[in-house]
């Protein structure tokens, strides 16, 4: 049994890479060896619970990593700055281009960023770093703002609300 918050192709997938890997009865499976076989080759995996249910019955509770943003080149990056690679194409989230920065200091650029921007309720639909590691934001109104190196929040506050004050009509 397989629980968890999983959609139907991710159960499927997992069962199928747990039923190749299982061989012979309950007593004599090496739990840990398979648990960590499957999670070694599914990447979006962020811990799985074994319990056995008697006589003939393994429990597994399967907790994913999810993903924040894209990466590059279907990849994707977790809350954490992990790199994992899922089995189907998400739509919806933010894009990372980084050239220089690792997956966790982009994470950082993005959560400050996305911190400042929570009072405009304005969302970013991509985070990009130049290979000189000068930074950029697409907000969700379609403004693109050049950040530059140092100082992102207080660029980015300082030219989002001079952006967003609209023309009061007479």
């Amino acid at each position: 049994i397989i629980q968890g918050n999983l959609s139907l192709d991710e159960s499927i997938l997992l069962r199928g890479r747990l039923e190749a890997e299982f061989q012979g009865r309950i007593l004599d499976v090496d739990l840990f060896n398979l648990i960590n076989k499957v999670k070694d080759d599914v990447q979006w995996i962020h811990s799985i619970g074994v319990d056995r249910d008697w006589p003939a019955t393994l429990v597994l509770k399967v907790e994913k990593i999810a993903p924040i943003a894209k990466w590059s080149q279907g990849l994707y990056i977790s809350s954490q700055g992990q790199i994992i690679k899922l089995e189907k194409d998400r739509t919806g989230l933010p894009e990372f281009k980084v050239a220089l920065s690792s997956p966790t200091k982009s994470m950082e650029v993005f959560r400050d960023l996305t911190d400042k921007l929570r009072a405009t309720k304005l969302g970013i639909l991509e985070i990009s770093e130049s290979s000189l590691g000068e930074w950029a934001v697409k907000l969700s109104n379609g403004l693109n703002i050049q950040l530059g190196d140092d100082n992102l929040d207080k660029r980015l506050i300082t030219v989002s609300y001079t952006h967003l004050t609209l023309p009061t009509k007479r």
